[in-house]
């Protein structure tokens, strides 16, 4: 098993951890050696297949694979488990067998979520709907210890993206990924089309369907409006949601000149903020040669990562 001695005070998080190991679903890893270096393998596979679109099976991968996919994949070095202090990294098990990876937070850092992060199942084995049943096997193990779930994600991710939203997650913030929260208690959010030109933003409330925001496209301009009594955390959390849904859609998310002047740094809550992240997310991955098959969202400009510098150093 991994984590220091800081974990030992957070005995409710490490119940979560021993609930899912107890129920076969998880399996620690050993640090150090062949165990550490194969971890390693599937999550730099997932780098690869995220942004090269290419697959091996990672509990094999040939030393002339591993060293392409370094040079072409990463960054930045990968990030060792034996090096985390923070979360601790496990084998995904499937009746028995290692089928992927995934890392779970020993400290909260000052967040009532438990944070999941790594998750990865290898390409033989999907569709078993393993990454669901950790996902949710999580989330309720969480609620046990009244505890959420969180998680990020890259925008450039759509099938993992799309996964997470189908679960029922809502948007957090966009700082540096898109940030996305999990409770067992928590509603999931629904968006409805009247039309081609209209949703709304609805969740349950004692077995009804309550609205939360309505949302209008004018060609490429975004009209918004929200339902009344709205705290601003509920607020911010709704909107940031609507705009990833709308995002997804293709849908423009900027409502007008103004908005964008004000709001487009926005880390959260403002869809103005999210059209600018993704311009940059976007342009930072062609500038590396890794494939972006997203969503073109209505009315924006896609400059290149040379244009964003340029535009940032005036």
């Amino acid at each position: 098993m991994q984590g220091g001695p800081e974990s030992l005070s957070f005995p409710d998080i490490e119940r979560v951890h021993q609930t899912l190991s107890d129920g076969g679903l998880i399996e620690p890893l050993t640090l150090g050696g062949a165990d550490e270096a194969t971890w390693l393998d599937c999550e730099l596979s997932s780098l690869a297949e995220n942004r090269l679109g290419e697959r091996a099976d990672p509990m094999r991968l040939d030393d002339e694979t591993r060293e392409g996919w370094l040079k072409r994949a990463t960054v930045e070095s990968l990030y060792r488990p034996s090096d985390r202090d923070i979360d601790r990294c496990y084998w995904l098990v499937d009746g028995g067998v290692r089928v992927g990876t995934v890392a779970l937070a020993t400290d909260l850092l000052g967040s009532d979520a438990i944070r999941l992060a790594s998750l990865y199942v290898a390409p033989s084995f999907r569709g078993r709907g393993i990454g669901r049943r950790i996902l949710r096997a999580t989330r309720d193990a969480a609620g046990e210890e009244n505890l959420g779930m969180r998680l990020t994600t890259s925008w450039a991710w759509q099938r993992t993206l799309r996964l997470y939203i189908s679960l029922g997650m809502w948007v957090r913030a966009w700082k540096r990924e898109i940030e996305l929260s999990w409770c067992a208690d928590e509603s999931p959010p629904i968006l409805e089309a009247s039309s081609d030109l209209e949703v709304r933003l609805t969740c349950e409330e004692r077995g009804a369907l309550v609205e939360i925001a309505r949302a209008r496209r004018s060609e490429d301009q975004l009209l918004l409006r929200f339902s009344d009594g709205l705290t601003p955390s509920a607020s911010t959390t709704a909107t940031s949601t609507l705009a990833l849904l709308l995002a997804l859609r293709g849908w423009p998310l900027v409502r007008s000149a103004a908005d964008w002047r004000a709001h487009h740094l926005a880390d959260a809550g403002a869809p103005e903020g999210l059209a600018y992240r993704i311009m940059v997310w976007e342009a930072w991955d062609r500038s590396h040669g890794y494939k972006v098959d997203t969503p073109r969202i209505r009315g924006l400009s896609y400059p290149s990562w040379e244009e964003i510098e340029a535009a940032i150093g005036h």
